[in-house]
């Protein structure tokens, strides 16, 4: 069974998942679920978390920048994501939930940026973090996407495996 970390058609509301048209299996992040039985409805949905390498900072607590409020409605603290390798096509680990924030694009990177897994390493002047998080975000989504976006969510994690 091949996986897709797109969560299109996913729907979540009161801890369920659900999709019109497929299965949640498909695009599940729960490798090791009794289930598998091609569910369209599902409490135990794990959602796919993709990432571009490099892959650092993600030992403990991180954050991630994904353009657009999507994601707000796809997770909620506590959640458990699943962490996927958009190179390698491979589930590297999973991480709870800890908190996440929606607002335009600026803010976000003024107030979470120092948090974010690529900068947690680094030792960068704060004034520099704005310009530094907006580079990244054009080169992972393109000139266009980020251009067309004004907000940003962010979501902090909790690597757990």
């Amino acid at each position: 069974m091949s996986k897709t970390h797109s969560m299109r058609g996913i729907k979540y509301k009161d801890s369920v998942y659900t999709i019109n048209n497929g299965s949640l299996c498909d695009r599940c992040g729960a490798n090791d679920c009794p289930i598998h039985d091609d569910t369209n409805k599902c409490n135990s949905f794990i959602p796919i978390l993709p990432f571009k390498e490099p892959i650092v900072g993600m030992e403990t607590m991180f954050n991630t920048f994904r353009l657009g409020g999507a994601w707000m409605n796809r997770v909620d603290v506590g959640s458990v994501v699943a962490l996927y390798n958009t190179r390698t096509k491979e589930l590297f680990g999973r991480a709870t939930v800890e908190g996440i924030s929606v607002n335009i694009t600026e803010e976000q990177s003024l107030l979470h940026g120092q948090y974010n897994h690529n900068l947690l390493e680094q030792d960068i002047p704060q004034y520099e973090i704005v310009e530094l998080m907006n580079k990244r975000l054009k080169k992972a989504y393109g000139n266009m996407i980020f251009n067309n976006s004004s907000k940003t969510t962010v979501i902090y994690l909790k690597r757990i495996i």
